[in-house]
């Protein structure tokens, strides 16, 4: 039998970490899980336990402290050299590269359904300060558990170090000298696997043109790729941490489908836009976009954009059969008709507010300023506190992972 993915966790007391290291390895790679322990250093008498686990597309983060802690009082956003500063913080490490992600958790709102991310460089400094969607428990004074898409963090699979940050109220008494900062892996590294999505719930066919009651969340969604124009967009998104919707077409998918697999390893959902674009497509049209998406990525989707908006309701009987919903849009950017990266980014920025659909468009024609709009909107998005998720996300749905056999 397979073990529990999420809640397995080896925790090893400071006393007795060094004898029992090579164990922790040999039991890692024997079961084949992705868990990494406590480490050691000065800030042991601090920390009870502490592991970071992969579940499907998330990661679950857990720390117990010996001191008990308000969550929130704690700062997203810390400030070592301020004494008045709390802070408790997940460091994720990639070994392939010199820049590390910081996730902390409290805050004084969004304490329970949201997290703070941010970029740091060799040096510490913190770039690109975001919130991300989490689902965080805090099950006893001391203890946090957090669960965080690894899309949201821009984490690429392979080996990471690991490490907390926390400031020295969180010490207890007993901690020798300055206890607060870097408290990290020393030898003991863990491996991020991709696992993608093979669906999502929903679909009933409904039209859906914004979403209720989202929090700060917003929707990017592309039409008419893949193209040569999507690599910009996908990268765009990466860079700053945001996740998107490509709505597709089938006879696109079927010619490109190496960008179509970029799309979805990145984070990002992918939708059904018909196969050739017809006004009203029938049941075929769309089965086969859905079997192209579905060829290419594993992955069948749940959305449906209607060509041209147009909708009626022998297509959402259709739609209710493919188990699809037809999602349309509140904020239209224009941008097919060719306005600057200023304009596009101004329309975005302007008009999208919690729970908006962003309509663009990565293909069908000429889409030279769709990278650079976007590297201009996102982060004036996120100044605001709003994060950029796909529809799913946004719907308030969940992405349906295959069950490993035996498990």
């Amino acid at each position: 039998m397979e073990p529990d993915r999420e809640r397995l966790t080896l925790s090893i007391s400071p006393a007795h970490r060094k004898a029992s290291r090579w164990v922790s390895v040999f039991l890692l790679v024997l079961l084949g899980v992705v868990v990494l322990t406590v480490p050691s250093n000065a800030a042991d008498s601090a920390v009870e336990s502490a592991a970071v686990t992969q579940k499907d597309g998330s990661l679950v983060l857990e720390a117990t402290m010996k001191v008990p802690f308000t969550p929130t009082t704690l700062d997203r956003e810390p400030k070592p050299d301020d004494p008045a500063s709390a802070y408790l913080c997940f460091r994720l490490s990639p070994e392939s590269d010199d820049q590390s992600r910081r996730v902390c958790v409290g805050g004084s709102r969004g304490s329970t359904d949201t997290v703070g991310v941010a970029d740091l460089s060799p040096t510490g400094v913190a770039d690109d300060q975001r919130e991300a969607s989490a689902t965080v428990r805090f099950p006893s004074p001391g203890r946090v558990r957090a669960v965080v898409p690894i899309a949201s963090l821009g984490l690429e699979p392979g080996a990471h170090a690991w490490g907390l940050d926390f400031s020295k109220g969180l010490c207890d008494e007993e901690s020798e000298g300055e206890c607060s900062g870097t408290y990290s892996g020393d030898g003991v590294s863990f491996e991020l696997e991709r696992i993608l999505p093979v669906g999502c719930t929903g679909g009933k066919g409904e039209v859906i043109r914004r979403a209720t009651g989202s929090g700060s969340q917003v929707a990017l969604t592309f039409d008419d790729g893949p193209s040569p124009y999507s690599e910009g967009a996908i990268e765009a998104l990466r860079r700053h941490g945001a996740r998107g919707t490509f709505f597709l077409l089938g006879l696109s998918v079927a010619g490109d489908s190496e960008t179509v697999r970029k799309m979805i390893e990145a984070g990002n959902e992918l939708g059904n836009h018909s196969n050739t674009h017809p006004e009203y497509p029938d049941r075929q049209n769309i089965e086969t976009a859905n079997d192209a998406i579905v060829g290419a990525t594993g992955f069948r989707p749940c959305l449906f954009r209607a060509p041209y908006g147009l909708t009626n309701a022998a297509q959402s009987v259709t739609l209710r059969k493919l188990k699809l919903d037809n999602i349309l849009w509140d904020v239209d950017t224009n941008d097919y008709a060719g306005p600057t990266a200023e304009a596009i980014a101004e329309t975005i920025v302007s008009q999208a507010t919690p729970g908006s659909i962003v309509l663009l468009h990565d293909g069908g024609g000429a889409r030279p300023n769709l990278a650079p709009a976007l590297d201009i909107a996102i982060p004036k998005l996120q100044s605001r506190g709003l994060e950029l998720v796909t529809v799913t996300e946004l719907l308030g749905r969940k992405f349906v992972y295959e069950t490993p056999e035996g498990s």
